[in-house]
């Protein structure tokens, strides 16, 4: 019902599977019990893999009897650490869900090249793809594709990110980055996390202030504030596609 409703009310190309592995180092699968209680298994296990298969094989079914197959994009870990556990949730998912593709937010570019030839869709944060570009250029002729992200770092102020007390022309300029290396896609975080308020909020003890959310609740009204950063964002965005549109006609003046 949730997917029907933004089919129906707006438009969207791909569905992004959340990931189901514990992020960075974690080591075990979350999931829920019989009475809907959450419950943790540890990668490798038979318990693991018989809830792997059984949760992505559903996830295929279901999404093939919807006809949105075509928009699924699978995400095992949110930056993975430990390789070894992303390559065996890889193996089961590319199983029981054949031919969706699977990509990651990489915080380091070590694991990036240990990903190489699993992972379909790359999205290391900004600092991460400048230190190899080649690398991902080279991923892209192999069929991947490569979008970026930011999140907490890069966090010098001579890096584009979208941190309040950075110039929000920043959060516009970063999709200008984007068509300037053929990224086509930029993973973003984030839009309304606003249940923690010390680390990524707006207080002046917050270290990545701004970078968890970039509207502001509306309660009164049940909606939310746009943010400068937001608009910049926004803006940002119809510019890479007024790019694209131009190097119709003139690619060089484009990349100018």
């Amino acid at each position: 019902r949730f997917i029907e409703l933004f089919l129906q009310e707006g438009s969207f190309r791909y569905l992004t599977m959340c990931a189901q592995i514990a992020p960075v180092f974690g080591n075990t699968v979350t999931c829920f019990d019989e009475q809907g209680k959450i419950v943790r298994f540890e990668i490798g296990t038979p318990d693991a893999e018989q809830w792997a298969r059984n949760f992505w094989g559903g996830i295929y079914k279901h999404f093939s009897e919807k006809g949105w197959l075509p928009m699924l994009v699978l995400r095992l870990q949110d930056e993975p650490h430990l390789p070894d556990h992303w390559k065996w949730a890889r193996k089961i998912a590319a199983e029981v869900c054949p031919g969706v593709p699977c990509g990651e937010p990489l915080d380091t570019h070590a694991i990036a090249v240990q990903l190489a030839g699993e992972c379909n869709q790359y999205v290391p944060r900004l600092e991460v793809y400048a230190s190899d570009p080649f690398f991902y250029r080279e991923r892209q002729k192999a069929g991947d594709t490569v979008w970026c992200y930011s999140c907490c770092f890069p966090e010098e102020n001579w890096w584009l990110n979208k941190f309040i007390d950075l110039p929000h022309s920043y959060s516009r300029m970063i999709k200008w980055a984007c068509y300037s290396q053929d990224i086509t896609g930029f993973l973003h975080w984030g839009f309304n996390y606003w249940g923690d308020k010390t680390i990524y909020g707006i207080q002046p003890a917050a270290r990545y202030k701004g970078d968890g959310y970039i509207v502001y609740p509306d309660v009164e009204h049940f909606d939310v504030l746009h943010s400068n950063r937001g608009v910049a964002t926004r803006e940002g965005l119809y510019d890479w596609e007024l790019l694209h549109i131009l190097a119709q006609k003139d690619a060089a003046a484009a990349k100018a």
